[in-house]
């Protein structure tokens, strides 16, 4: 006798195969992310999420009211227009 059902053994399997492969970024950029977004040396652009990533770590990385900062880190999406490195 097999010690797990086949059946609960291959749920299990596609299980792995769906946490395995969520949270990966898309496999390329945003095409409606304008050519002018983060090209003014203060930040360094995401290659796949259309996100600017500020140099100056903390809160003072950026400013504006649409700005993401979490673990020390400060970001402006393309799509938020009051963001900006600083």
């Amino acid at each position: 006798m097999l010690p797990f059902p086949p059946l609960l053994l291959l749920l299990f399997l596609f299980s792995l195969l769906a946490l395995a492969s969520a949270g990966y970024a898309p496999p390329k950029a945003p095409s409606d992310m304008p050519p002018d977004f983060c090209t003014d040396g203060k930040g360094s652009l995401t290659k796949t999420t259309g996100e600017c990533m500020c140099k100056t770590e903390g809160v003072e990385g950026c400013k504006g009211s649409d700005c993401q900062c979490q673990y020390g880190l400060c970001w402006c999406h393309y799509k938020k227009k009051d963001c900006a490195c600083v």
